[in-house]
């Protein structure tokens, strides 16, 4: 099973990661979030992640469009 024969279908996609990210945390979300977003143009992926070091944010692509706040529009994901 491949995750984006999964996926094909969704409109709406949500990523989270663990309590207190770290580096590997962080970095997953993103990769798979940037994966998705560029196999799936269509569907909207968010990442939602607890605050994390200013150090990830810079070293780290697309960290930029994580959601801290859990506040979404979206109603179901």
């Amino acid at each position: 099973m491949k995750i984006l024969d999964e996926l094909r279908d969704c409109e709406t996609i949500a990523i989270s990661g663990h309590v207190r990210p770290d580096g590997d945390c962080v970095g997953s979300c993103m990769a798979m979030a940037l994966y998705l977003r560029d196999n799936l143009p269509d569907a909207r992926v968010d990442v939602f992640l607890e605050d994390f070091s200013e150090e990830l944010e810079k070293n780290i692509a697309g960290t930029d469009t994580v959601n801290h706040d859990y506040v979404t529009d979206v109603e179901h994901y």
